[in-house]
C-alpha cells in the first residue's frame, strides 16, 4: 500500500524488536530422578565351561578306549607284590606237598637235595658260586625270553610259582635228611640270606618281563604300541643289571658255605 509523504520528510527508523527480559534457556538435559533405581549392565550367563579346569577338559576329550587302557595300567609295586605272593604260595605248597610226591619226582628231588647238601658241605667256594650263578642265570634268561612273548602273561606267574615250589621241596627234604633242629640251623646260617637276595632279584626282573609281555598282548588285540619300545629297553637293561647283581648272593653263598658248611 502506498502512502503520501511530503518532500523533506525523514523516514522514521525501523522498529527494533524489544529485548526479552528473560535470560536465554540452556539446552535441557534429562537427569534421572533421585529415587529411580540405576540399571547395571547385564553380564552374560555363566554356562560353567569357564570353571572347568583344562585337565578335566583334556580327559573329557580323550577317547574312551585310551582312558580305559590308562586306568588299567598296573603299578610296578603291585606287580612285584603279586609275583612275591606267588613265590611264597609255591614255597608253602612245596613244603607241605613234599611228602606226597610220587616215585619219579621224589627220586629226582632227593637226588638234587643230596647234591646241593654235599656241595655246601665239602665243595669249594668256586663250585658253590658257579652252581648258584648258573641257576640264577637260567631263571633270569627264561624270564627275559617269556617277556618277549605274548604267552609270557601266563608263563611268568607260573614260573614264579614253580620256583617257590621247588625251593619248598628242597627245604623240606633238608629237614628230613638233617633233622628238624640241625636242618633249621643249616638253612639259617647257609641258605636263607642268599636265597632271599636271589629271589628278590628274580622278582624284580619278572615285573619288567610281565610289563613287556602285557604290552605285546595289548598290541595283538588292537592296543597302542607306544609303550612297547620303552618296556623292551627297560627289560634289556634290567636283565643285564640283574645278571651282574646275581654275583652278590652267589658270592655270599660261597662265603657262608666256606664258614659254616663243614659244621654239618
Amino acid at each position: 500500500m502506498w502512502t503520501y509523504r511530503p518532500e523533506g520528510a525523514v523516514p522514521a527508523p525501523a522498529a527494533r524488536p524489544a529485548a526479552s527480559s528473560a535470560p536465554a534457556q540452556a539446552p535441557s538435559v534429562s537427569r534421572p530422578a533421585p529415587g529411580a533405581a540405576q540399571q547395571t549392565p547385564q553380564k552374560p550367563a555363566d554356562t560353567g565351561t569357564s570353571r572347568v579346569p583344562a585337565k578335566s577338559r583334556d580327559q573329557a576329550s580323550m577317547p574312551r578306549p585310551a582312558a580305559r587302557r590308562a586306568g588299567r595300567r598296573t603299578a610296578p609295586g603291585t606287580a612285584a607284590l603279586a609275583m612275591g605272593a606267588l613265590y611264597l604260595v609255591g614255597l608253602g605248597a612245596g613244603s607241605l606237598c613234599s611228602g606226597v610226591l610220587r616215585e619219579p619226582l621224589v627220586t629226582y628231588a632227593d637226588y638234587a637235595a643230596s647234591i646241593q647238601l654235599e656241595l655246601h658241605r665239602a665243595g669249594g667256594p668256586a663250585m658253590v658260586f658257579s652252581a648258584g650263578f648258573l641257576s640264577l642265570f637260567c631263571q633270569c634268561t627264561l624270564l627275559a625270553v617269556f617277556g618277549f612273548c605274548v604267552l609270557g602273561v601266563g608263563l611268568i606267574p607260573l614260573l614264579m610259582l614253580l620256583k617257590g615250589a621247588g625251593t619248598g621241596v628242597y627245604l623240606a627234604l633238608l629237614y628230613s635228611r638233617l633233622g628238624a633242629a640241625k636242618g633249621l640251623l643249616f638253612q639259617a646260617l647257609v641258605l636263607w640270606l642268599p636265597e632271599v637276595l636271589g629271589s628278590l632279584l628274580v622278582i624284580l626282573l619278572s615285573v619288567s618281563a610281565l610289563q613287556l609281555s602285557r604290552g605285546l598282548a595289548g598290541c595283538c588285540v588292537g592296543g597302542s604300541a607306544q609303550t612297547v619300545r620303552p618296556c623292551c629297553r627297560r627289560l634289556v637293561n634290567r636283565y643285564l643289571a640283574v645278571c651282574l647283581a646275581c654275583m652278590l648272593p652267589c658270592g655270599l653263598s660261597a662265603i657262608l658255605s666256606l664258614l659254616f658248611g663243614g659244621l654239618f
